[in-house]
């Protein structure tokens, strides 16, 4: 990473963003720790980086750029007689991960499992993601006062540079996940709030989520999948593509 961040990114013209660079590349290499041996990245190592940022809320291209980041730091390795060889990079953008989303069988089933481990938060997050498509962040992040009359409209204030701030109607089913929120939590400054870490006998949702990739076997399904499955659930409804941007 020192050695990259010297010699391409920093003060490089034909480096674009190199500020940005510099970031995904320490980012990288601070998933590992710089004691790893670069010998050892292989093509599963990679897809630990990305599955770590995908599972923090960011989305699939900022994924992309980090991979690209230590792509271009395994090049260096290799051109300087580091390493022997490359492997390959699972890109999000050409990874058959890319597209993973969960069916209605598969929601029903990762439910019941927050059902049978008495998990309402839980239960609530996944119920309003599923039916907003919003990410990780922006769901944290809402305030009871993002809520328009009776609970039948949330604002979103967007946040980044991709999205912007819109209102979406409020599905049955998401109105009632809030509702259970409120009804658990009166005190709470939003209806998860209370779910970004471990607060006494609470367990935080990304605690709560690794439990679940294990007992289910999806090392697969991030929570970003719910972003993806809304999206998906959306196109088989025969929504038209515009209309899904625009909701995302």
């Amino acid at each position: 990473f020192d050695y990259v961040k010297t010699e391409h990114w920093q003060d490089n013209p034909n480096t674009k963003a190199p500020a940005t660079a510099i970031a995904n590349g320490r980012e990288a290499t601070e998933f590992f720790g710089r004691n790893k041996l670069v010998a050892e990245i292989d093509t599963e190592e990679m897809r630990r980086v990305s599955r770590h940022v995908v599972a923090s809320g960011r989305s699939f291209s900022t994924a992309d750029r980090k991979l690209a980041a230590l792509s271009k730091m395994m090049r260096f390795a290799l051109e300087k007689g580091v390493i022997p060889k490359t492997h390959k990079v699972p890109m999000y953008r050409n990874d058959n991960e890319r597209m993973r989303f969960l069916t209605k069988e598969e929601a029903q089933k990762l439910l019941k499992l927050w059902r049978d481990w008495h998990q309402p938060e839980a239960h609530a997050f996944t119920v309003f993601a599923l039916h907003t498509g919003a990410r990780l962040g922006a769901i944290m992040d809402l305030r009871w006062n993002a809520f328009g009359p009776g609970f039948n409209t949330v604002l979103f204030l967007g946040g980044d540079k991709k999205s912007r701030a819109r209102t979406l109607p409020m599905s049955k089913a998401a109105k009632e996940a809030v509702l259970s929120m409120q009804r658990l939590h009166p005190d709470a400054r939003g209806p998860f709030q209370h779910m970004m870490g471990s607060n006494g006998k609470a367990r935080s949702l990304r605690e709560l989520w690794d439990d679940m990739q294990s007992t289910l076997g999806w090392d697969d399904v991030v929570i970003h999948t719910l972003r993806h499955t809304c999206a998906s659930w959306l196109v088989q409804s025969g929504v038209d593509l515009k209309r899904i941007q625009m909701w995302l």
